[in-house]
């Protein structure tokens, strides 16, 4: 079995991957800012591979060094659970061993100001919700400054987590990283690109 197309449906957002054995893999959610070159970039990778070689393709896109967007690769390896899934005859929940039936959900901030997301987190937290994921979009003072404004206004029992963007020189990550061990942060996502082994590796020291 070879992946023989990829398709994008807009405004649906639905990516599909299919086969030549006539099996799909499906994600929803696909950005409407996703343009045509990333999908041609991305059938240039899956085009006649085998989808049950997901890892190895995951690599192959991060060798390519940003010509396929990160949204772009994060709905790819979603189809491709979803279609290597469907070969095992499962849910995705089975093949990768689920066994639960409730999980605790991570409100995903939705507001850009600094105030704004403080104020988010806090209506996250009186609603139930276990844990609150926000973006770093200002400069690194005002992102360390935000960070112990957000663990002031949740108490110390609330998870917090920062998506880095991948958007931080090496000494800036680690510096908002004491930040965030500072302020018990959960996790610092994407603090670096996905390629840069290297600075991961520093950054993890």
């Amino acid at each position: 079995m070879i992946i023989s197309r990829i398709i994008v449906h807009q405004p649906a957002g639905l990516l599909r991957i299919l086969t030549d054995a006539g099996l799909e893999g499906h994600c929803t959610g696909v950005a409407a800012t996703v343009a045509e070159t990333d999908v041609a970039a991305a059938a240039s990778i899956l085009i006649d591979a085998n989808p049950v070689n997901r890892e190895r393709l995951w690599l192959a896109f991060n060798e390519v060094d940003g010509s396929v967007s990160a949204d772009l690769r994060a709905c790819i390896d979603v189809a491709l659970w979803d279609l290597v899934a469907k070969v095992a005859g499962q849910s995705v929940h089975r093949h990768v061993n689920g066994f639960r039936n409730s999980i605790p959900v991570c409100r995903k901030s939705e507001r850009n100001s600094a105030e704004g997301i403080v104020e988010e987190a806090q209506e996250a937290q009186s609603a139930g919700f276990r844990a609150y994921k926000f973006a770093a979009l200002w400069d690194e003072e005002s992102l360390v400054n935000l960070i112990g404004d957000m663990r002031r206004a949740v108490g110390p029992d609330f998870c917090l987590l920062l998506d880095g963007r991948a958007r931080w020189i090496l000494d800036q990550a680690i510096r908002i990283g004491r930040a965030l061990d500072a302020a018990d942060f959960f996790c610092f996502d994407r603090p670096r690109p996905d390629n840069d082994m290297s600075g991961g590796r520093q950054l993890a020291a």
